[in-house]
This record gives structure tokens, C-alpha cells and sequence, in this order.
């Protein structure tokens, strides 16, 4: 029992980890930007016009997941992070390559 609740209390921080980084919103983005830019029916998608509308359409969508990464990042507060155990600048950085690489 003492050794289920060391586990649930070391989990427990990046949980809120991911709470106060707004990960779901940050899924929704990406998934979102992956369907407007990949889909084939998409009007966004970067094909060539004369106006060159669709690029530029193109170019804003991409630019909505490092937005919101560079978002979700700042939500903390960087007083008790930088005081906390865990390391959430590492954290912050994964966060950051794997959403946006």
C-alpha cells in the first residue's frame, strides 16, 4: 500500500505538469493543423495559384502549432518552477520538439 501511494504521488506532478501546459489544446492544434494542411480535399493545402493565396493560406495554419506551443509554455509560473524538483525546462523543451517536429 505505502508503495502504491509513493508511486501516485510521483505521478501526480506531471499530470498537473500537463494541465497547467494545456496538452489537450495543444493535440487539438496539432490535429487540426494536420487536417487542414494534409487532407487532400482541404482548400489550404499548399498548391500552387496565381495569387499565391493558398500558400500564404498555407503558411498561417503552420504557423498555429508553435503559437500555441509557445503558449502553453508561458503558462506557468516560473517562480515555482524554478524552485521545483522536477525538471521542467527539460520537460518544456520535449514538449516543444515533439509537438512541433
Amino acid at each position: 500500500m505505502r508503495r502504491l501511494a509513493a508511486v501516485a504521488a510521483r505521478c501526480r506532478p506531471v499530470t498537473l505538469w500537463l494541465r497547467v501546459r494545456a496538452a489537450p489544446i495543444l493535440l487539438a492544434v496539432m490535429a487540426l493543423t494536420v487536417a487542414v494542411l494534409v487532407v487532400p480535399l482541404s482548400a489550404a493545402t499548399a498548391t500552387p495559384s496565381p495569387a499565391g493565396a493558398s500558400n500564404a493560406a498555407a503558411s498561417i495554419f503552420a504557423l498555429a502549432v508553435p503559437v500555441a506551443v509557445g503558449w502553453a509554455c508561458t503558462r506557468g509560473d516560473r517562480v515555482l518552477e524554478s524552485v521545483s524538483s522536477r525538471p521542467i525546462v527539460m520537460l518544456d523543451l520535449a514538449l516543444a520538439c515533439l509537438a512541433v517536429g
